[in-house]
């Protein structure tokens, strides 16, 4: 547009500036005119004037033919300028028609865009607590994996302490029954020389009893000797009865002796072994070795493995302890041999006389 308005203006100052030549060249003949009337002398001036007039004239002339036709050119352009105005002016129109629906449309969109505005903030409002939900439950999740691992490492090892607890007790039980096996044993070992004691007791007791009454007797004898010398040949008589009772009640009382001697033996001997499966599980002893002549003590003899070897000593099968001197005559022994062995026994611990290895 300002292009077209430009040429407008040039073409219109064109024009105006031929109307000037021509009016001013009209001027000059009209002038020219009334001065051939003035003057004839001034014609050949005048005709020199007119000549130049129209020569002036012919190139205003054509000046305005000039113009005339920069004033088509520019009344052309003018046209097409006014189709291109009026062009433009439609397009205008449409232009701001589609600019209104273009602005419904923008505050439609700015209403969408609001509505998804206020969606998108809402959901990341959503996804903030659910992200903040997420952490806290993958944080919970690896602690609980850490727990579950410490769990799983504590719940091996107490398997494991389990397994190992279970072995002991096992292996107690196991020891606890021989020990159990081995007192009733010995229990019944006790019994048995308990009531060979008691039986040897009861024969003590009766040969006791007879030893009184024959010694009573031998007192009666000895009264009626004494009261009855007359009647030696009675007393005499009873005095042998008498005898020969008190020598059957020595004898009965030697039995018993014997007895008792054997039942004491048996009774030591069934302690020991009962002392040694109660003792099963205690560590170890000093024990003294008690010389090869002590008769004070109830002998002993058998046949067992050495379990285990101690200063002067070994440890046995049988739960006793077997200790020698330089009086003991005996094979070099090891752990796990099985040996011969006679002594004396007291409590638990054996003093031998002599220990022979079996090949």
């Amino acid at each position: 547009m300002s292009q077209v308005e430009a040429q407008q203006i040039a073409a219109g100052n064109a024009v105006i500036k031929a109307l000037s030549g021509v009016n001013s060249a009209k001027a000059a003949a009209q002038e020219s005119q009334a001065g051939q009337a003035r003057t004839q002398a001034a014609l050949n001036l005048a005709s020199r004037q007119s000549n130049a007039a129209d020569v002036t004239f012919s190139k205003a002339q054509g000046i305005y033919n000039d113009a005339e036709n920069t004033l088509h050119i520019a009344e052309a352009n003018l046209n097409t300028a006014k189709n291109i105005v009026a062009i433009a002016t439609t397009a205008l129109k449409n232009a701001n028609a589609v600019l209104a629906a273009a602005e419904a449309n923008l505050r439609a969109a700015q209403a969408t865009f609001d509505a998804a505005t206020k969606v998108f903030n809402d959901a990341t409002a959503a996804y903030t607590v659910a992200l903040n939900a997420f952490t806290q439950a993958q944080s919970d999740y690896n602690t609980a994996v850490a727990n579950v691992k410490d769990a799983q490492n504590a719940y091996n090892l107490a398997w494991a302490n389990f397994q190992s607890a279970k072995a002991s007790l096992d292996d107690a039980n196991n020891k606890l029954l021989q020990a159990n096996a081995d007192v009733t044993n010995a229990k019944n070992a006790v019994g048995l020389a308990t009531q060979d004691n008691d039986d040897a007791h009861t024969n003590l007791n009766i040969a006791d009893a007879a030893l009184t009454a024959a010694q009573h007797t031998l007192e009666d004898a000895n009264a009626k000797v004494a009261d009855l010398r007359g009647q030696i040949g009675t007393a005499e008589a009873s005095l042998g009865v008498a005898k020969f009772n008190h020598n059957q009640a020595l004898n009965r009382l030697y039995v018993a002796q014997a007895a008792k001697q054997a039942s004491d033996k048996a009774i030591a001997i069934a302690y020991a072994q009962g002392n040694a499966a109660t003792d099963i599980f205690k560590g170890e002893t000093t024990y003294v070795f008690n010389g090869c002549l002590n008769q004070a003590y109830p002998s002993i003899s058998g046949t067992v493995s050495v379990v285990n070897l101690i200063p002067s000593g070994a440890q046995l099968s049988s739960g006793h302890v077997l200790t020698w001197g330089e009086c003991t005559t005996k094979d070099t022994i090891n752990i796990g041999d099985v040996i011969y062995y006679t002594g004396s026994i007291v409590g638990n611990s054996i003093s031998a006389t002599k220990i022979t290895k079996h090949a």
